[in-house]
């Protein structure tokens, strides 16, 4: 069974990297997380169940490992369209957990997603 890690930190911090996303039109507080290798979702979400009926989930035997040690099931795999503003958007495949702080977290396989070169400072979505 994978495990991947994603990071959680244990203290209070009112300076959390956090992003506003939309994902199906619906805005998202996100924190962008660069300890995580991959991005989650909550599945507690209001309107979750709107998100499923168009993109189904995969079951996958997945168990996500804290920075603590703590560890949190998943429901499975679930791609979605992740958009930034009316310009910057980029699919991801998100793992799926009801046992999220946050409603969704993007780890660095968003930022591998970006494209972005020395000379030019604006970052483009793939």
């Amino acid at each position: 069974m994978p495990i991947f890690e994603i990071s959680a930190n244990p203290f209070v911090n009112t300076h959390l990297a956090e992003i506003l996303i939309h994902i199906n039109n619906r805005p998202i507080r996100t924190l962008l997380d660069l300890g995580a290798t991959k991005s989650v979702i909550n599945g507690n979400l209001p309107f979750f169940g709107n998100l499923t009926s168009k993109n189904p989930i995969s079951p996958s035997p997945l168990i996500l490992q804290c920075a603590d040690g703590n560890k949190l099931p998943t429901e499975g795999l679930i791609d979605l369209k992740v958009k930034l503003n009316s310009i910057y958007s980029s699919q991801i495949n998100f793992i799926v957990s009801k046992h999220l702080s946050h409603s969704c977290i993007l780890g660095t396989d968003f930022i591998d997603s970006l494209t972005y070169t020395k000379n030019n400072p604006i970052v483009y979505l793939n």
